[in-house]
């Protein structure tokens, strides 16, 4: 296990010069919770300046408008120094007829064509 002195050497060798860290926080979300992981923002944005080479870090956020939780998110994540860059979530609804859905066998298939769609 590294220290913590050698964590943030091992960064500072990732950005080479001056650099902007750019977090898709949808994707960091879905990681997290599959390994059941607790994000701490404040600590990840004192591990970033510590490496003396990252200039701002960016985190990209879906948007849930008048959606209390996700505003409160991004107010605590902007308070921790975080620059933060929101896009209205889009609420889509697709309507699948049930005639015409896939055997099990191609299953697979449907799956694929649908996160095509995304």
């Amino acid at each position: 296990m590294l220290t913590r002195h050698q964590r943030i050497e091992e960064l500072r060798t990732w950005f080479q010069g001056k650099a902007n860290v750019y977090i898709d926080y949808a994707n960091v979300r879905a990681k997290c919770k599959k390994r059941n992981w607790t994000l701490d923002f404040a600590k990840i944005k004192k591990l970033y300046e510590e490496t003396g080479n990252v200039v701002a870090v960016k985190v990209y956020f879906g948007k849930i408008v008048g959606h209390r939780p996700s505003e409160g998110f991004i107010a605590m994540i902007r308070k921790c120094g975080f620059e933060v860059i929101t896009k209205p979530v889009k609420h889509m609804r697709i309507s699948i007829r049930c005639s015409s859905a896939p055997t099990p066998s191609s299953a697979g298939s449907m799956t694929s064509r649908l996160m095509s769609l995304r």
